[in-house]
Formats: C-alpha cells, sequence, structure tokens
C-alpha cells in the first residue's frame, strides 16, 4: 500500500507515544508542537517510552491486597485514566495487573502500597522496567476488563491534537490497525522497553500503519 499524503499537513509536532492514560496504549492522544509554532508539513516521531526504573532500595512487600487497593486507587484518582477506562473498569483492572505483577515485584522495585496509591499509576508501572513479554498480561487483563485496546487507539487518533480526522484516515486505521498489533504496541507501551527488539520490531509495523495512513512522516 502506497504511503498516503499526510491528513494534517502544515503541523510540524512530535508524536509522542506516550505511556499515560490513553496514551498508556500507545495511543496519538498527547501529540504536541516542537518547534514554537513553524511548520513545514512534516510530523516527526519523538519516543517518550523509556524505561524509568527506580532506584529505590528493595522492601519487604505488601499483600496483594494491598497493592490491588492502592493500584486501583492511582487508576481511578488520574483523570487521564478516563479515555482508556472507566471507575469500574480501573476496579477490575487493578487485581489483575497486581496478580500479573506480583507483590514480589513491587517490593524488588522498592514500593510499598503506600507508594503505589501515591504515585501517578503510569510513573508505577514504568518503574517495574518490565518486558514487552512481561507487559503482555497487562493488557490481556485490559481486555478481559472490557477495554477495547484497539478502539480506544483509534477513537483518540480520530480526535488528536484538538481537531477531527478526516474519514479517509480513519477509514484506513479501521483497515490497517489490527487487533493484534494495537495490543501488541500496548504492551511496548507499558514496558517502556524501547530498545527491546520486539519493541523495536511492534514499533516499526505500528508506524508503518500511520505512515500509509498519512499520519507520519519520517522526514
Amino acid at each position: 500500500m502506497a504511503p498516503r499524503p499526510l491528513r494534517r499537513p502544515g503541523l510540524r509536532r512530535s508524536l509522542g507515544v506516550v505511556v499515560a492514560s490513553v496514551v498508556a496504549v500507545g495511543l496519538l492522544a498527547s501529540c504536541s508542537s516542537d518547534d514554537g509554532g513553524s511548520s513545514d508539513g512534516a510530523i516527526a516521531l519523538e519516543s517518550s517510552t523509556s524505561v524509568v526504573a527506580t532506584t529505590a532500595a528493595p522492601v519487604e512487600p505488601g499483600t496483594a491486597a494491598e497493592y490491588a487497593a492502592a493500584l486501583t486507587g492511582s487508576l481511578q484518582a488520574d483523570p487521564n485514566t478516563v479515555p482508556l477506562m472507566d471507575d469500574d473498569q480501573a476496579t477490575c483492572v487493578g487485581p489483575k495487573w497486581v496478580e500479573a505483577i506480583t507483590p514480589a515485584r513491587f517490593g524488588t522495585a522498592g514500593l510499598t502500597p503506600a507508594d503505589v496509591e501515591g504515585e501517578v499509576w503510569t510513573r508505577t508501572i514504568s518503574s517495574l522496567a518490565l518486558t514487552v513479554d512481561e507487559a503482555g498480561p497487562l493488557v490481556d487483563a485490559l481486555g478481559a476488563c472490557g477495554v477495547d485496546v484497539r478502539r480506544t487507539m483509534i477513537d483518540s487518533a480520530r480526535t488528536s491534537n484538538g481537531s477531527e480526522l478526516d474519514a479517509d484516515a480513519v477509514a484506513c486505521l479501521e483497515e490497517e490497525l489490527t487487533t493484534d498489533l494495537a495490543e501488541r504496541f500496548a504492551a511496548v507501551g507499558l514496558s517502556g522497553a524501547a530498545s527491546d527488539p520486539v519493541a523495536t520490531d511492534v514499533s516499526g509495523q505500528y508506524l508503518t500503519v500511520l505512515q500509509d495512513c498519512g499520519l507520519y512522516s519520517a522526514g
């Protein structure tokens, strides 16, 4: 498929792959200006998925129930979580994520339940330095709790940066972005392991979709 012309010419901005709520699943909702207003029609990718591993000393972990309550509270307290999941879904996701991560992993990262509750959840997950494979069950948990990762990505792209994508670009995303790719890219985002060979491969596939749909230019 030949790449389509950029759907938003005249905008020079970064397509930040940010792991934060909606963007936690690798969405396009956090596009930002990078040149103080100049425009040459290019969209440059700025990778912001990087591991933020904690330097804290390991601690005695709390119980699974304590971490589940703390992580659920953190998910519900962050207003940026809303486009990704509602409070009921967060109540479902929190315990499942703790089960997948395990209290021991939190303790090794130096995180008590109080630390988890008092921190933005995206930083908590990032500080665990999960691999892409380890982040996979977190994505599975989203689906099990009624969060449609692919649909959320497309809907956020549809209205990213405060403007609507045209119908052709949306139709292209609907056709090109598969559930499998969306969920694998979400795992990349939750892991923050941008240099992982798996992450590189999946990110490349995702960028190809954006380029094919006229939403990304490497130039």
